[in-house]
């Protein structure tokens, strides 16, 4: 064997390199002594079960006693206590487990949980002293108990704790406590975590925002949680948090937040946030924000842009149900947007208010005209619920002119909205041949009266992988068709079009069908 292999940083890098094939890495680690710690390191790295551990304990230990009744689980059943010689074995393997993912679904994982845990913690301070990232998720336990197993688990070389605390039926004020209590003590428990995921958090004395101020947590996700006004606004006066993720957050007393002071969350990067009447931010310049993700009001999510004018921001996602935006709102929302001249990704997606039949929206290049200064945009997605959307030939070449770095392209508006006099005809598509990262582009298409002008003489696009044109009447001209995407991009692995069913999207199977007899 080489001499090198024997070093245990080379074996260590070539071991968890095979991560992916657990087979490979147990023969692995019966190869030789110079590889068999590292080895069995990575073949026990992750673990999405805990029981999994059982198999290195000897079989008199336990047993799994069939259910006469079909559609009844097997019962994992103990037989007796650990011996010493047992909690050492496991002891030998629980302390490779870097990452643990335990769903406590069904009664069987959480008996092996507390048999693990009354049998090594008196032996020992924790069941995996090595563990960095837990994903904790147990939705059939009170508070107590649900406190009880995770404290098994925690590490103080914890760095990632991701779970949901759900008090089933109705919660008393001792099982509130028993929470808040276990949030307070997290910091001395876990002194290296940096990232919390929270779901299901309900608070009244602001124990999370105690937690944030006693030890350096960069990212916290508190979505689905139930919060006083206050803990947001503690979490702002960090000067670590870098990423903060409220989706579907409420407010305890009902009352709106009070006006966040400026200089609160300066150090943020990251944001997902629900806007609604109770939570909204008023005032911050978030100095630092690159990241934002906006749900819920989208007349709140405009107002939030207006004043974070000063953010340098990359990447926007905004979501919505559509009924409060016009094309006046999209004129006013773009030209807001144009201010952030880094931007990179824009994202917006209106989702169906089948209570609003009317559509309030049209969109044309003149409404998109502030956006076409942003010349680091890689990635576009505009997608109307109920809306008309107007472009032709022309539009595009602007729009290829003015995004030469473009990767990803949408622009989208329900198939009736896509009248043949409105939309770009195939020619059109030519220009995107300017764009050489383009890699998926989806946008409305006349597919008629004429077919496309395959004399046409343009440069191939061959980073172009996925094509989606939208057509309110079928596609003709079928191998013309194939013959002129496949000239213009000739590594396309996908074409798709049309709405569910009908004729328009048979038309495009047709068209994916000949690519390969055109490639020929």
């Amino acid at each position: 064997m080489n001499h090198a292999l024997s070093i245990v940083e080379i074996s260590s890098m070539i071991c968890f390199a095979l991560c992916d094939s657990k087979p490979s890495l147990a023969r692995l680690a019966q190869t030789n002594k110079f590889f068999s710690e590292p080895a069995l390191d990575a073949l026990y790295s992750s673990e999405s079960q805990v029981g999994i551990l059982l198999q290195c304990l000897p079989r008199d230990l336990l047993e799994v006693r069939k259910q006469p009744f079909l559609g009844l689980r097997d019962e994992l059943m103990f037989l007796r206590p650990f011996t010493e010689r047992e909690i050492f074995r496991f002891a030998f393997y629980a302390r490779r487990i870097r990452s643990l993912d335990i769903s406590l679904y069904i009664e069987d994982a959480a008996r092996v949980l507390e048999h693990l845990s009354a049998a090594c913690l008196p032996q020992a301070k924790f069941v995996f002293p090595n563990l960095r990232r837990l994903s904790f998720y147990d939705y059939t336990s009170s508070c107590r108990d649900w406190c009880f197993k995770i404290n098994a688990l925690l590490s103080p070389r914890l760095a990632h704790l991701s779970t949901h605390i759900l008090c089933p039926g109705a919660a008393g004020d001792d099982e509130e406590q028993s929470v808040e209590k276990w949030i307070s003590t997290l910091p001395t428990r876990c002194p290296s975590l940096r990232r919390i995921e929270f779901g299901g958090v309900r608070t009244r004395q602001s124990k999370l925002s105690e937690v944030v101020s006693q030890w350096d947590v960069s990212h916290i996700d508190l979505r689905g949680s139930v919060l006083e006004a206050s803990c947001l606004e503690h979490l702002g006066d960090s000067t670590v948090l870098r990423s903060l993720t409220i989706q579907d957050v409420a407010i305890s007393n009902g009352l709106s937040m009070p006006s966040l002071r400026y200089g609160h969350f300066r150090e943020l990067r990251h944001l997902e946030a629900t806007l609604t009447e109770e939570v909204i931010f008023i005032g911050p310049a978030y100095p630092q924000l690159e990241r934002l993700i906006l749900t819920g009001d989208p007349l709140l999510s405009a107002d939030f842009l207006e004043k974070a004018r000063a953010s340098p921001l990359k990447e926007v996602t905004l979501s919505f149900v559509n009924g409060a935006t016009t094309t006046k709102y999209y004129q006013s929302l773009f030209f807001t947007l144009s201010h952030f001249k880094c931007l990179e990704r824009l994202i917006i997606h209106e989702f169906p208010n089948h209570y609003v039949t009317t559509n309030l929206v049209e969109l044309s290049l003149a409404e998109l005209q502030p956006l076409l200064s942003l010349a680091s945009l890689s990635t576009l997605d505009i997608i109307l619920a109920k809306g008309k959307l107007t472009l032709h030939d022309k539009d595009l070449f602007k729009i290829s002119q003015s995004w030469p770095s473009l990767v990803h392209l949408t622009l989208s508006s329900p198939p009736a909205a896509h009248p043949a006099h409105l939309t770009p005809s195939f020619n059109g598509l030519l220009h995107f041949s300017r764009c050489r990262n383009l890699k998926t582009l989806s946008i409305p298409i006349n597919p008629i009266p004429t077919a496309p002008n395959t004399s046409t003489t343009s440069e191939p696009n061959a980073s172009l992988q996925s094509l989606s044109l939208y057509t309110l009447t079928p596609v003709t001209h079928l191998h013309e068709v194939a013959s002129f995407i496949a000239a213009l991009f000739p590594n396309i692995s996908h074409i798709g079009g049309g709405t569910e069913g009908g004729a328009q999207v048979e038309g495009w199977q047709c068209v994916n069908e000949l690519l390969a007899v055109v490639r020929q």
